[in-house]
């Protein structure tokens, strides 16, 4: 967004929206707690099982009630739009638990200005809330609290890869919780491999299907002369000429002016 501000808009312009005001409470919720760890229920075969590890480390969209939250409400932080901001951002706080209950995981939503002195938000506890959901962030497993317990609450954002973790410490239990959207991402060996410098890709077939069509791209042939050029040099392409005429169509439409 700091780039698009940058780019595009004229000395004096607004930004719409212009201020975002961040939000986190503790939660209740039996339906958020089921759909984080159910791929452990005893339903589910054992070999599949370790899905519940990816499931407690993501990030899920709920609509939550009131009741759902189960603490005091803080402030992460104020983000001007209009600023320059960090590239990540980290934010703590402290929680009180205002009734004795399971706690399922924390919530965080937003106040967002549209106009100078104009807001909407999503709040859970608003009755003047937009209908969009709150961000739901799962506990590994169900924590027994009672009202006046401290939660030390801790959120890091990194937004330009949506990476995010949140860690929550009972300070009358000392149990610590530790999540991350990035364990909640099934990546293969093959794929952290080909993020490394040294590695050399190569095309692969849709790449080269890509390249097949773009090298007659000159601007001078004519969309009949690039698909008569790739009947002709690439026969193969697609298993039928329908199919290769479409995929020219759809690079051409992409790819050129």
């Amino acid at each position: 967004m700091g780039a698009a501000r940058r780019r595009f808009l004229k000395p004096g312009g607004n930004m719409i929206p212009g201020r975002l005001k961040v939000f986190v409470g503790a939660v209740n919720s039996e339906s958020c707690h089921r759909q984080a760890t159910a791929w452990g229920d005893d339903a589910v075969p054992e070999y599949l099982r370790w899905i519940r590890e990816l499931g407690v480390h993501t990030r899920y969209a709920h609509s939550l009630a009131p009741e759902n939250i189960v603490s005091d409400v803080a402030t992460l932080d104020t983000i001007d739009l209009r600023q320059d901001h960090p590239s990540l951002f980290s934010w703590s706080a402290v929680l009180t638990v205002e009734s004795t209950c399971e706690l399922h995981g924390l919530a965080g939503w937003f106040d967002c200005e549209l106009a100078e002195g104009v807001w909407m938000t999503n709040s859970p506890l608003s009755d003047e809330r937009i209908r969009r959901p709150q961000a739901f962030l799962p506990l590994s497993a169900t924590l027994f609290v009672t009202a006046g317990d401290h939660l030390r609450v801790r959120l890091m954002l990194r937004p330009s890869d949506n990476l995010l973790t949140w860690e929550l410490r009972h300070e009358a239990s000392g149990k610590l919780f530790k999540h991350s959207t990035w364990q909640g991402l099934h990546v293969s060996g093959e794929q952290l491999r080909r993020q490394l410098p040294a590695y050399v890709p190569t095309p692969n077939q849709g790449g080269n299907a890509l390249v097949a069509v773009l090298q007659y791209v000159d601007g001078k042939r004519s969309v009949s002369d690039i698909n008569a050029l790739v009947d002709e040099r690439h026969p193969n392409l697609f298993p039928s000429k329908a199919e290769t005429r479409r995929f020219v169509s759809k690079v051409l439409s992409g790819y050129t002016q």
